[in-house]
Protein backbone atom coordinates (compact mmCIF):
# COMPACT_ATOMS: atom_id res chain seq x y z
CA UNK A 1 0.00 0.00 0.00
CA UNK A 2 1.23 3.53 -1.28
CA UNK A 3 0.63 6.62 1.19
CA UNK A 4 -0.82 9.83 -0.19
CA UNK A 5 2.31 11.78 -1.43
CA UNK A 6 2.32 14.47 0.86
CA UNK A 7 2.17 11.98 3.95
CA UNK A 8 4.88 9.72 2.18
CA UNK A 9 6.97 13.03 1.89
CA UNK A 10 6.29 14.31 5.85
CA UNK A 11 7.19 10.58 6.95
CA UNK A 12 10.36 10.39 5.55
CA UNK A 13 11.66 14.00 6.85
CA UNK A 14 10.60 13.02 9.85
CA UNK A 15 12.52 10.19 9.78
CA UNK A 16 15.61 11.78 8.69
CA UNK A 17 16.00 13.49 11.85
CA UNK A 18 18.16 11.91 14.61
CA UNK A 19 16.69 11.93 18.30
CA UNK A 20 19.91 10.88 19.55
CA UNK A 21 21.47 14.19 19.35
CA UNK A 22 19.99 17.59 20.66
CA UNK A 23 20.50 18.60 16.91
CA UNK A 24 17.98 16.09 15.64
CA UNK A 25 15.13 16.89 18.51
CA UNK A 26 15.64 20.68 17.60
CA UNK A 27 15.51 20.00 13.56
CA UNK A 28 12.13 17.97 14.32
CA UNK A 29 10.27 20.05 16.47
CA UNK A 30 11.11 22.82 13.90
CA UNK A 31 9.69 20.46 11.07
CA UNK A 32 6.53 19.93 12.92
CA UNK A 33 6.42 23.56 13.66
CA UNK A 34 6.18 23.90 9.84
CA UNK A 35 3.72 21.15 9.53
CA UNK A 36 1.35 22.72 11.94
CA UNK A 37 1.84 26.20 9.97
CA UNK A 38 0.80 25.00 7.10
CA UNK A 39 -2.47 23.35 8.64
CA UNK A 40 -3.43 26.62 9.82
CA UNK A 41 -3.37 25.91 13.66
CA UNK A 42 -2.15 28.28 16.08
CA UNK A 43 1.12 27.66 17.34
CA UNK A 44 2.11 27.63 21.01
CA UNK A 45 5.80 26.08 22.40
CA UNK A 46 5.87 25.23 26.32
CA UNK A 47 9.57 24.35 27.67
CA UNK A 48 9.70 22.60 31.71
CA UNK A 49 11.40 20.23 33.26
CA UNK A 50 10.83 17.05 35.59
CA UNK A 51 13.20 14.84 37.51
CA UNK A 52 15.99 17.20 36.50
CA UNK A 53 15.44 16.84 32.25
CA UNK A 54 14.51 19.43 29.51
CA UNK A 55 10.89 18.67 27.72
CA UNK A 56 9.19 20.98 25.53
CA UNK A 57 5.22 20.93 24.33
CA UNK A 58 4.95 21.96 21.04
CA UNK A 59 1.00 22.73 20.80
CA UNK A 60 -1.27 23.10 17.93
CA UNK A 61 -4.99 24.96 18.63
CA UNK A 62 -7.53 25.20 16.47
CA UNK A 63 -11.39 26.28 16.45
CA UNK A 64 -12.89 27.83 19.45
CA UNK A 65 -11.21 29.49 22.34
CA UNK A 66 -13.53 27.68 24.84
CA UNK A 67 -13.26 24.46 26.53
CA UNK A 68 -14.51 20.37 25.53
CA UNK A 69 -13.65 19.05 22.20
CA UNK A 70 -10.46 16.83 21.21
CA UNK A 71 -7.07 16.62 21.89
CA UNK A 72 -4.28 14.45 20.32
CA UNK A 73 -1.82 13.92 22.34
CA UNK A 74 1.80 12.15 20.74
CA UNK A 75 4.90 11.41 23.00
CA UNK A 76 7.77 11.63 20.88
CA UNK A 77 10.94 9.99 23.36
CA UNK A 78 14.77 10.16 22.27
CA UNK A 79 15.77 7.43 19.73
CA UNK A 80 17.31 4.34 21.26
CA UNK A 81 21.09 3.75 20.50
CA UNK A 82 21.57 0.40 18.54
CA UNK A 83 24.29 -0.51 16.37
CA UNK A 84 24.58 0.38 13.09
CA UNK A 85 25.78 -2.73 11.51
CA UNK A 86 22.83 -4.57 12.90
CA UNK A 87 20.37 -2.39 10.85
CA UNK A 88 20.71 -4.60 7.85
CA UNK A 89 17.40 -3.14 6.07
CA UNK A 90 19.12 0.14 5.73
CA UNK A 91 22.09 -0.73 4.24
CA UNK A 92 24.07 0.03 8.31
CA UNK A 93 22.63 3.03 8.74
CA UNK A 94 19.25 3.26 10.87
CA UNK A 95 18.78 7.01 9.54
CA UNK A 96 18.64 5.43 5.96
CA UNK A 97 14.32 5.24 5.77
CA UNK A 98 14.13 2.16 3.47
CA UNK A 99 10.66 0.22 2.17
CA UNK A 100 10.03 -3.04 1.16
CA UNK A 101 7.40 -5.00 0.69
CA UNK A 102 5.10 -2.52 3.05
CA UNK A 103 7.60 -1.81 5.96
CA UNK A 104 9.61 1.53 6.04
CA UNK A 105 12.73 0.53 8.10
CA UNK A 106 13.93 3.24 10.45
CA UNK A 107 15.31 4.53 13.48
CA UNK A 108 11.99 5.37 15.19
CA UNK A 109 9.98 4.01 13.07
CA UNK A 110 7.77 2.51 15.69
CA UNK A 111 7.91 5.23 17.65
CA UNK A 112 5.22 8.15 18.42
CA UNK A 113 6.96 10.20 15.89
CA UNK A 114 5.27 9.18 12.81
CA UNK A 115 1.75 8.86 14.47
CA UNK A 116 1.99 12.65 15.02
CA UNK A 117 2.77 13.34 11.96
CA UNK A 118 0.18 11.15 10.36
CA UNK A 119 -2.49 13.56 12.97
CA UNK A 120 -1.31 16.98 11.81
CA UNK A 121 -0.78 15.70 7.81
CA UNK A 122 -4.47 14.65 8.49
CA UNK A 123 -5.81 18.20 9.87
CA UNK A 124 -4.33 19.81 6.88
CA UNK A 125 -6.44 18.02 4.67
CA UNK A 126 -9.62 19.96 6.75
CA UNK A 127 -11.11 23.39 6.79
CA UNK A 128 -10.47 23.87 10.40
CA UNK A 129 -12.06 26.98 10.29
CA UNK A 130 -14.93 25.64 9.95
CA UNK A 131 -14.62 23.52 13.52
CA UNK A 132 -17.51 24.04 16.24
CA UNK A 133 -15.34 22.66 18.86
CA UNK A 134 -11.63 22.78 19.86
CA UNK A 135 -9.09 20.52 18.65
CA UNK A 136 -5.43 20.42 19.93
CA UNK A 137 -2.62 18.19 18.93
CA UNK A 138 0.46 18.65 20.86
CA UNK A 139 3.68 16.99 20.78
CA UNK A 140 5.78 16.04 24.36
CA UNK A 141 9.25 16.25 23.22
CA UNK A 142 11.44 14.95 26.04
CA UNK A 143 12.62 11.28 27.90
CA UNK A 144 10.08 12.25 30.70
CA UNK A 145 7.65 13.79 28.65
CA UNK A 146 5.06 11.69 29.09
CA UNK A 147 4.21 12.87 32.49
CA UNK A 148 5.83 16.20 33.38
CA UNK A 149 4.70 17.47 30.07
CA UNK A 150 1.15 16.27 29.98
CA UNK A 151 0.40 17.66 33.13
CA UNK A 152 2.46 20.83 31.86
CA UNK A 153 -0.08 21.40 29.55
CA UNK A 154 -3.18 21.44 31.42
CA UNK A 155 -1.46 23.25 34.41
CA UNK A 156 -0.96 26.47 31.44
CA UNK A 157 -4.88 26.39 30.58
CA UNK A 158 -4.28 26.51 27.25
CA UNK A 159 -6.81 23.36 26.77
CA UNK A 160 -9.02 21.71 28.09
CA UNK A 161 -11.00 18.98 26.17
CA UNK A 162 -13.21 16.60 27.08
CA UNK A 163 -11.58 13.87 25.09
CA UNK A 164 -7.97 12.85 25.00
CA UNK A 165 -6.70 10.13 21.87
CA UNK A 166 -2.87 9.27 23.06
CA UNK A 167 -0.41 7.72 20.55
CA UNK A 168 0.73 4.56 21.25
CA UNK A 169 2.06 1.76 19.51
CA UNK A 170 -1.30 -0.91 19.70
CA UNK A 171 -1.70 -2.21 16.25
CA UNK A 172 -4.21 -0.13 15.54
CA UNK A 173 -6.59 -1.60 18.69
CA UNK A 174 -8.34 0.89 20.73
CA UNK A 175 -6.95 0.63 24.26
CA UNK A 176 -8.75 1.28 27.04
CA UNK A 177 -6.62 0.14 29.61
CA UNK A 178 -2.83 -0.79 29.62
CA UNK A 179 -0.10 -1.38 32.90
CA UNK A 180 1.86 1.30 34.70
CA UNK A 181 5.54 1.52 34.95
CA UNK A 182 8.07 1.48 37.55
CA UNK A 183 11.59 2.06 37.45
CA UNK A 184 13.82 1.18 40.34
CA UNK A 185 17.38 -0.50 41.33
CA UNK A 186 18.43 -2.90 44.32
CA UNK A 187 21.06 -1.59 45.99
CA UNK A 188 23.56 -4.27 47.70
CA UNK A 189 26.10 -3.19 50.28
CA UNK A 190 28.37 -6.10 51.41
CA UNK A 191 31.53 -6.25 52.95
CA UNK A 192 34.64 -6.33 50.51
CA UNK A 193 36.17 -9.68 51.27
CA UNK A 194 39.85 -10.67 51.81
CA UNK A 195 42.05 -9.31 48.77
CA UNK A 196 43.13 -11.92 46.39
CA UNK A 197 46.83 -13.23 47.24
CA UNK A 198 48.80 -13.46 43.69
CA UNK A 199 48.86 -17.09 43.31
CA UNK A 200 50.03 -19.15 40.34
CA UNK A 201 47.39 -21.82 40.15
CA UNK A 202 44.37 -19.37 39.22
CA UNK A 203 43.13 -17.70 36.02
CA UNK A 204 41.54 -14.87 35.25
CA UNK A 205 39.12 -14.19 32.51
CA UNK A 206 37.42 -10.88 31.22
CA UNK A 207 34.01 -11.76 30.33
CA UNK A 208 31.44 -10.19 28.08
CA UNK A 209 28.08 -12.04 27.66
CA UNK A 210 25.95 -11.01 24.52
CA UNK A 211 21.90 -10.64 24.12
CA UNK A 212 19.81 -9.13 21.75
CA UNK A 213 18.11 -5.90 22.08
CA UNK A 214 14.61 -5.80 22.60
CA UNK A 215 11.73 -3.39 24.36
CA UNK A 216 10.83 -4.43 27.56
CA UNK A 217 7.12 -4.50 27.30
CA UNK A 218 8.14 -7.92 24.75
CA UNK A 219 11.24 -8.82 26.68
CA UNK A 220 11.01 -12.56 25.08
CA UNK A 221 11.82 -11.10 21.76
CA UNK A 222 15.21 -10.48 22.76
CA UNK A 223 17.89 -12.15 24.86
CA UNK A 224 18.75 -10.57 28.16
CA UNK A 225 22.84 -10.39 28.88
CA UNK A 226 22.02 -9.06 32.35
CA UNK A 227 20.19 -12.11 33.47
CA UNK A 228 22.05 -14.70 31.31
CA UNK A 229 25.63 -12.96 33.10
CA UNK A 230 23.72 -13.17 36.28
CA UNK A 231 23.78 -16.50 35.96
CA UNK A 232 27.17 -17.58 34.38
CA UNK A 233 28.65 -15.74 37.55
CA UNK A 234 26.35 -17.71 40.03
CA UNK A 235 27.63 -20.64 38.16
CA UNK A 236 32.00 -19.38 38.19
CA UNK A 237 31.30 -18.69 42.20
CA UNK A 238 29.76 -22.13 42.57
CA UNK A 239 32.98 -23.43 41.39
CA UNK A 240 35.04 -21.43 43.30
CA UNK A 241 35.86 -18.42 41.34
CA UNK A 242 35.49 -14.63 42.48
CA UNK A 243 33.78 -12.26 40.26
CA UNK A 244 34.56 -8.54 40.10
CA UNK A 245 32.86 -5.28 38.35
CA UNK A 246 29.73 -6.78 37.55
CA UNK A 247 28.50 -4.26 35.14
CA UNK A 248 25.93 -3.60 32.33
CA UNK A 249 24.85 -0.27 30.94
CA UNK A 250 21.07 0.22 30.70
CA UNK A 251 18.33 2.54 28.80
CA UNK A 252 15.00 2.67 30.03
CA UNK A 253 12.77 0.41 28.16
CA UNK A 254 15.45 -1.61 26.57
CA UNK A 255 16.69 -5.02 27.47
CA UNK A 256 20.38 -4.84 27.92
CA UNK A 257 22.75 -6.43 24.95
CA UNK A 258 25.67 -6.44 26.69
CA UNK A 259 26.91 -7.55 30.04
CA UNK A 260 30.59 -7.69 31.38
CA UNK A 261 32.72 -8.95 34.33
CA UNK A 262 35.77 -10.01 35.60
CA UNK A 263 36.33 -13.47 36.85
CA UNK A 264 38.98 -14.91 38.86
CA UNK A 265 39.15 -19.17 38.55
CA UNK A 266 40.85 -22.15 40.23
CA UNK A 267 43.38 -23.60 37.52
CA UNK A 268 41.81 -25.95 35.23
CA UNK A 269 38.22 -25.06 36.17
CA UNK A 270 37.40 -23.92 32.66
CA UNK A 271 33.43 -23.83 32.25
CA UNK A 272 31.33 -23.46 29.22
CA UNK A 273 29.57 -19.69 28.78
CA UNK A 274 26.86 -19.86 26.37
CA UNK A 275 26.84 -16.40 24.41
CA UNK A 276 29.80 -15.12 25.89
CA UNK A 277 33.03 -13.74 24.53
CA UNK A 278 36.10 -15.01 26.71
CA UNK A 279 39.35 -13.28 27.12
CA UNK A 280 42.36 -14.42 29.30
CA UNK A 281 43.47 -11.89 31.57
CA UNK A 282 41.56 -8.38 32.90
CA UNK A 283 42.38 -6.46 36.21
CA UNK A 284 39.76 -7.22 38.91
CA UNK A 285 39.43 -4.30 40.95
CA UNK A 286 35.92 -4.34 43.19
CA UNK A 287 34.77 -7.74 44.28
CA UNK A 288 31.20 -7.95 44.18
CA UNK A 289 31.03 -12.07 45.20
CA UNK A 290 29.32 -11.60 48.43
CA UNK A 291 26.67 -8.99 47.03
CA UNK A 292 25.91 -11.52 44.05
CA UNK A 293 25.16 -14.48 46.24
CA UNK A 294 22.65 -12.12 48.94
CA UNK A 295 21.29 -11.46 45.58
CA UNK A 296 20.87 -15.44 44.41
CA UNK A 297 19.24 -15.86 47.62
CA UNK A 298 16.77 -13.40 46.93
CA UNK A 299 16.11 -14.27 44.27
CA UNK A 300 13.49 -16.70 44.35
CA UNK A 301 11.33 -14.38 46.28
CA UNK A 302 12.22 -11.50 44.08
CA UNK A 303 10.93 -14.07 40.87
CA UNK A 304 7.60 -15.31 43.02
CA UNK A 305 6.83 -12.00 43.33
CA UNK A 306 7.33 -10.76 40.08
CA UNK A 307 6.45 -14.24 38.03
CA UNK A 308 9.30 -13.78 35.30
CA UNK A 309 7.18 -15.35 32.83
CA UNK A 310 6.95 -13.95 29.36
CA UNK A 311 3.07 -13.90 28.31
CA UNK A 312 2.55 -16.11 25.43
CA UNK A 313 1.59 -13.57 23.07
CA UNK A 314 3.02 -10.42 23.01
CA UNK A 315 -0.40 -8.39 23.22
CA UNK A 316 -1.23 -10.24 26.81
CA UNK A 317 -0.47 -7.41 28.14
CA UNK A 318 -2.84 -7.76 31.36
CA UNK A 319 -3.58 -11.27 32.14
CA UNK A 320 -0.72 -12.15 33.89
CA UNK A 321 0.38 -10.03 37.20
CA UNK A 322 3.32 -7.84 37.56
CA UNK A 323 6.21 -8.66 34.77
CA UNK A 324 10.05 -7.63 36.03
CA UNK A 325 12.85 -6.98 33.37
CA UNK A 326 16.28 -6.21 34.57
CA UNK A 327 17.86 -3.35 32.67
CA UNK A 328 21.09 -2.35 34.34
CA UNK A 329 23.55 -3.28 36.66
CA UNK A 330 26.81 -1.35 38.22
CA UNK A 331 29.48 -2.29 41.00
CA UNK A 332 30.70 0.98 43.14
CA UNK A 333 32.30 1.88 46.12
CA UNK A 334 29.61 2.02 48.81
CA UNK A 335 29.26 4.40 51.20
CA UNK A 336 30.98 2.79 53.97
CA UNK A 337 34.72 2.21 53.06
CA UNK A 338 34.57 -1.38 53.95
CA UNK A 339 31.92 -2.29 51.46
CA UNK A 340 31.23 -2.83 47.94
CA UNK A 341 27.98 -2.07 46.51
CA UNK A 342 26.21 -4.06 43.54
CA UNK A 343 23.19 -1.65 41.98
CA UNK A 344 20.89 -3.61 39.63
CA UNK A 345 18.03 -1.95 37.74
CA UNK A 346 14.65 -3.36 37.29
CA UNK A 347 11.50 -2.28 35.38
CA UNK A 348 8.31 -3.72 36.17
CA UNK A 349 4.76 -3.07 34.67
CA UNK A 350 2.09 -3.48 37.22
CA UNK A 351 -1.60 -3.97 36.24
CA UNK A 352 -4.51 -1.53 37.20
CA UNK A 353 -5.61 -3.71 39.78
CA UNK A 354 -2.41 -4.38 41.80
CA UNK A 355 -1.39 -2.93 44.94
CA UNK A 356 2.07 -1.95 44.15
CA UNK A 357 3.23 -0.10 47.35
CA UNK A 358 2.58 -3.64 48.93
CA UNK A 359 4.69 -5.10 45.77
CA UNK A 360 7.92 -2.42 46.51
CA UNK A 361 7.91 -3.11 50.50
CA UNK A 362 7.87 -6.80 49.48
CA UNK A 363 10.83 -6.74 47.25
CA UNK A 364 12.70 -4.34 49.27
CA UNK A 365 12.13 -6.75 52.34
CA UNK A 366 13.58 -10.08 50.34
CA UNK A 367 16.72 -7.87 49.75
CA UNK A 368 17.26 -6.49 52.75
CA UNK A 369 17.12 -9.75 54.40
CA UNK A 370 19.17 -11.54 52.13
CA UNK A 371 22.09 -8.56 52.47
CA UNK A 372 21.81 -8.99 56.18
CA UNK A 373 22.89 -12.72 55.92
CA UNK A 374 25.99 -11.53 54.34
CA UNK A 375 26.24 -8.47 57.25
CA UNK A 376 25.40 -5.91 54.67
CA UNK A 377 22.90 -3.68 53.92
CA UNK A 378 19.98 -3.62 51.35
CA UNK A 379 17.55 -1.01 49.90
CA UNK A 380 15.16 -0.14 46.76
CA UNK A 381 14.91 2.86 45.21
CA UNK A 382 11.93 3.65 42.95
CA UNK A 383 13.66 6.40 40.28
CA UNK A 384 10.48 6.45 38.17
CA UNK A 385 6.37 5.64 38.93
CA UNK A 386 4.07 5.93 36.19
CA UNK A 387 0.66 5.04 36.83
CA UNK A 388 -1.38 2.49 35.11
CA UNK A 389 -4.25 3.31 32.88
CA UNK A 390 -7.80 1.91 33.73
CA UNK A 391 -10.05 3.63 31.56
CA UNK A 392 -13.83 2.23 29.91
CA UNK A 393 -14.59 -0.07 27.29
CA UNK A 394 -17.81 1.71 26.06
CA UNK A 395 -16.71 5.76 26.57
CA UNK A 396 -17.69 8.11 24.13
CA UNK A 397 -14.29 8.63 22.65
CA UNK A 398 -13.91 4.35 22.35
CA UNK A 399 -16.99 4.36 20.43
CA UNK A 400 -16.66 7.34 18.16
CA UNK A 401 -12.97 5.75 17.31
CA UNK A 402 -14.87 2.67 16.37
CA UNK A 403 -17.68 4.06 14.67
CA UNK A 404 -15.39 6.22 11.97
CA UNK A 405 -13.13 3.36 11.47
CA UNK A 406 -12.85 1.53 8.34
CA UNK A 407 -11.23 -1.55 9.42
CA UNK A 408 -11.44 -4.46 12.25
CA UNK A 409 -11.32 -2.44 14.95
CA UNK A 410 -10.69 -4.43 18.93
CA UNK A 411 -11.01 -3.21 22.27
CA UNK A 412 -8.70 -3.87 24.83
CA UNK A 413 -5.33 -3.56 26.45
CA UNK A 414 -2.17 -3.57 24.08
CA UNK A 415 -0.39 -0.74 24.94
CA UNK A 416 2.84 0.27 26.63
CA UNK A 417 2.65 3.40 29.71
CA UNK A 418 1.58 6.20 28.40
CA UNK A 419 0.15 9.79 29.33
CA UNK A 420 -3.40 8.67 29.36
CA UNK A 421 -3.67 8.22 33.17
CA UNK A 422 -2.34 11.87 33.66
CA UNK A 423 -5.63 12.87 31.40
CA UNK A 424 -7.81 10.30 33.05
CA UNK A 425 -7.58 11.92 36.35
CA UNK A 426 -8.93 15.17 35.52
CA UNK A 427 -11.82 13.27 34.24
CA UNK A 428 -10.88 13.42 30.55
CA UNK A 429 -12.08 10.76 28.43
CA UNK A 430 -9.32 9.15 27.23
CA UNK A 431 -8.05 6.19 25.12
CA UNK A 432 -5.37 4.87 23.78
CA UNK A 433 -4.22 4.10 19.38
CA UNK A 434 -1.90 4.16 17.35
CA UNK A 435 -0.16 2.39 14.24
CA UNK A 436 3.05 -0.22 14.89
CA UNK A 437 4.11 -2.47 17.23
CA UNK A 438 5.78 -2.24 20.54
CA UNK A 439 7.38 -5.97 19.76
CA UNK A 440 9.50 -3.88 17.34
CA UNK A 441 10.34 -0.72 19.08
CA UNK A 442 13.94 -0.01 19.84
CA UNK A 443 15.03 -3.09 18.13
CA UNK A 444 17.69 -3.07 14.79
CA UNK A 445 15.69 -3.02 11.31
CA UNK A 446 12.46 -1.51 13.38
CA UNK A 447 9.68 -0.42 11.15
CA UNK A 448 6.03 1.35 10.45
CA UNK A 449 3.69 -1.10 8.64
CA UNK A 450 2.13 1.11 5.64
CA UNK A 451 -1.00 0.10 5.36
CA UNK A 452 -1.40 1.26 9.16
CA UNK A 453 0.32 4.72 8.66
CA UNK A 454 -2.36 5.14 6.30
CA UNK A 455 -5.07 3.44 8.46
CA UNK A 456 -4.42 5.96 11.31
CA UNK A 457 -4.13 8.95 8.66
CA UNK A 458 -7.66 8.06 7.38
CA UNK A 459 -8.84 7.61 10.54
CA UNK A 460 -8.08 10.65 12.06
CA UNK A 461 -9.55 12.97 9.63
CA UNK A 462 -12.89 10.48 9.90
CA UNK A 463 -13.04 11.37 13.99
CA UNK A 464 -12.08 15.25 13.93
CA UNK A 465 -15.09 15.11 11.65
CA UNK A 466 -16.92 13.01 13.88
CA UNK A 467 -16.59 14.94 17.30
CA UNK A 468 -15.57 19.14 16.25
CA UNK A 469 -17.21 19.76 13.08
Amino acid sequence: MSLTPDLARAVREALSYDLRTPEGNRGLLAYVMDLLDVAEFRIVEQAASLWGSDHTNLIGLAGPHDGGGLLLSSAVLKAPDTPPELWTETEDDPLNATETDGLLFGLGAAGNRLDLICRIVAMSQLPLHRLKRPLAIVGLCGDDARVGGAMHLLDSGLVAPSMALVSDATSLEIAHAHRGFVQLAFDLDVPVPPALEPSAGSVTWTVTVLGVPAHTASPGLGRNALTLALGHASRLIELGGRVFDFGAPGAVERVPDRCRFVAVLPQGVYPPLPGALVEWGGQPTRDVTPALLAFAAAAPRIRSLLRWSSPARDDDFLPLGASGVFTSAQTLAAEEPTMNRLTLGLEIRPRPDEAVETLLRDLEGAVRRAATEWHGHGALRVDRHLLPFDGRSDSALVEAVRKVSHHPTTVGTHAGFTEAWVYQSVNIDTAVFGPGSLAVRGRPNEYAVLRHLDASYQLYGRLVKEICF
